[in-house]
């Protein structure tokens, strides 16, 4: 849910001041009902003044949204209004619009990697992830006229993603995608069919793809990175001054990415940006239609005008449609295909807001981000009549709201299939008291949700938005973070991570952990976050797979404290961590104990 407006920030902080030093205050009412996440919304300080309007809206809500069953129902809520409105308000039974995901996978996920292939290329790569309890599948994939691409392949069910290479000389060049029948057997049982989209392009000027095994956005460069970067205002900074020296002063920031925010000014404006981002390399633009994806026919000559620029890396069709829309918004569907049939050769990606859409619009992007904006908002601002306060079905937590929302999508997605779907991450780097949030994140509090974000799979972190009107001390913190990044990412991204059933945590409740780690890869990577707000933490992790190795050493770096020796014995290790305090450790497998390593190895 994003209100904020950085063009009229010093006004709106003016007007703050004044009324906070008078005892003047108007009661301000809002005269119609409006919906965000499919339930009734009203902006923070509004009080709605037509109450038998808003019963029959809700009513109406109701019977147009399936419920899920189990979802407890609210009853006898009571809200209280000025003298002019009745004292005490009952309103009739209703419940959170909550629609129902159906399950259509049966535990079987399957997406090719690092697509779109071009006609240069010999191999591709299906990936496969099984989520049900058979022990041995087999696999094999046909194109629509039955011609098979995967001949029937044995796997184990691990709980990990599995990589099935095949060639792709059966496969003939085209614009539009192929559609791959992926077949699922247990022994000679077919069990599962699925389908999934192989696109196979002829040669294009500019290709960027994406690596749904490990994560990760491979640029027109062929380079993977993990983009950090933030929204930026346009017509507040960005077009102000020399343009290429505004997006140098981003790059110096260790942004790798940005995400203009419209309305642009005009298409000279965005030709120069690109044309400055081209010269500079290593910056580049998620080009952003915003309000404009409904104009299917702007969107196609914006996708041709700009297509061909080595800076751009991915189109952004929409910005929390799922708000105002809910779960039906057909124009997101429209502007995806009309992109992909423009340009197949960059992804697609949009941000949702709302807990429960995620599957809805699963198959309107290539990228799927959310935003989860915790801080400052408080939960008793929500009634029954206002039930977004700023952040959809969260408590007001750095440490809990991201994994609260990552596993609703995660359950969501896996039920339909899509899994393997990349997940982005655009983080609170704003406060707006006029609105809903009544401060800012701390350099803890930014230092927290980025790393919670990254142990729960989110391959980017966006920042909403730029530039910050925070203190220097949070600003200064996004920037080392978007630093350290560079170097975490030679591990997130090219090395699995651990599943959470490898790893036995305590106390559960207060540390997050990620592990990235690979049979043949000499390092692994550590990640320990202490989420407590009001104490330091002692912590034990047990990682199953190290249980076979006597000693491990490594070298660890506790927030901006010194590096520290570390050790892991018996596949445990120990610490402390201060309060929002994280831990990173890179550890070195133990050479000298090679009789161990075949335990390791098998």
């Amino acid at each position: 849910m994003k209100f904020l407006c950085f063009i009229s920030f010093s006004l709106l902080l003016f007007t703050t001041i004044s009324l906070s030093s008078t005892n003047f205050q108007t009661t301000k009412y809002f005269d119609a009902v409006k919906y965000w996440c499919g339930k009734p919304y009203i902006p923070k300080n509004y009080l709605f003044k037509n109450v038998k309007q808003l019963k029959l809206s809700i009513n109406q809500c109701s019977k147009e949204e399936r419920f899920d069953p189990k979802k407890q129902i609210k009853t006898n809520y009571t809200a209280t209004f000025p003298s002019e409105t009745p004292p005490t308000i009952k309103f009739p039974q209703t419940c959170e619009p909550v629609p129902l995901v159906p399950d259509l996978s049966d535990g079987y996920t399957a997406m090719f990697r690092n697509q779109p292939y071009l006609s240069t290329d010999l191999i591709g790569s299906l990936i496969v992830t099984l989520t049900n309890t058979i022990s041995t599948i087999s696999v094999k994939a046909l194109l629509h006229d039955e011609t098979e691409i995967l001949v029937k392949t044995k796997i184990k069910n691990e709980g990990t993603s599995i990589e099935l290479p095949f060639s792709l000389a059966k496969i003939k060049s085209n614009l539009e995608a192929h559609e791959v029948k992926i077949l699922f057997y247990n022994e000679d049982i077919l069990v599962h069919i699925t389908y999934a989209k192989l696109y196979l392009l002829p040669i294009g000027p500019k290709t960027v793809k994406i690596d749904r095994l490990y994560g990760g956005i491979l640029t027109s460069t062929n380079e993977k990175i993990f983009p950090v970067g933030p929204y930026v205002d346009i017509g507040g900074w960005l077009e102000k001054g020399n343009i290429q020296t505004n997006l140098q002063i981003l790059k110096d920031q260790n942004f790798n990415i940005i995400t203009p925010d419209p309305p642009y000014p005009n298409i000279s404006f965005i030709h120069q940006m690109f044309q400055a981002a081209d010269a500079i390399g290593g910056i580049y633009i998620q080009f952003s239609f915003r309000h404009d994806y409904v104009d299917i026919q702007k969107v196609i000559n914006q996708v041709i005008q700009f297509k061909n620029y080595s800076s751009l890396l991915t189109w952004y069709i929409a910005d929390e449609p799922d708000g105002e829309k809910w779960t039906n918004s057909s124009a997101v569907f429209e502007a995806y295909e009309a992109i992909k049939s423009v340009d197949p050769y960059h992804p697609v990606t949009l941000t949702l807001n709302c807990k429960y859409s995620s599957a809805f619009y699963a198959d309107a992007t290539d990228i799927l981000g959310t935003d989860v904006y915790p801080v400052g908002v408080s939960m008793s601002n929500c009634t029954e009549y206002s039930d977004v306060c700023g952040c959809d079905d969260c408590i007001g937590s750095v440490s809990l709201d991201i994994p609260k929302r990552t596993q609703q999508y995660v359950k969501d997605l896996t039920l339909i299939g899509r899994e393997s779907n990349l997940k982005w991450m655009a983080l609170q780097a704003f406060y707006d008291q006029n609105s809903w949030w009544e401060r800012a994140p701390t350099p803890q509090e930014i230092r927290v949700m980025w790393y919670i974000s990254i142990i729960y799979g989110y391959k980017s972190l966006m920042l909403w938005r730029f530039p910050f009107f925070l203190d220097q001390s949070v600003i200064d913190q996004i920037i080392d973070l978007s630093k350290v990044i560079k170097d975490l990412s030679n591990y997130i991204l090219f090395i699995p991570q651990l599943s959470i059933s490898h790893i036995v945590v305590s106390p559960a409740n207060d540390i997050f952990v990620g592990i990235w780690m690979a049979k043949n890869q000499p390092n692994f990577l550590l990640i320990v976050v202490n989420g407590n707000d009001n104490h330091s933490v002692n912590f034990k992790i047990t990682i199953k797979d190290l249980i076979c190795f006597d000693l491990l050493h490594g070298v660890g770096k506790i927030d901006n404290e010194k590096n520290i020796e570390v050790i892991i014995k018996d596949g445990v290790f120990e610490g402390n961590l201060a309060i929002y305090s994280v831990g990173t450790f890179i550890f070195k497998k133990d050479l000298i104990n090679r009789a161990h390593m075949s335990c390791y190895d098998t």
